[in-house]
């Protein structure tokens, strides 16, 4: 066995899996954004 080599593997997958996990994170908070943005421009509409 490489011990070298399987840690470097092991920070390979937890640096996949921190953006596995971080993606759909920063999507969501994007389209949170996006729809906050169209719910205030509506408002600002509505207002006239």
């Amino acid at each position: 066995m490489y011990p070298e080599n399987k840690k470097h593997s092991n920070k390979a997958l937890s640096l996949l899996v921190s953006i596995t996990i971080t993606s759909p994170l920063r999507y969501a908070f994007v389209a949170c954004q996006k729809i906050k943005d169209v719910y205030e421009y509506a408002e600002q509409n509505q207002t006239r």
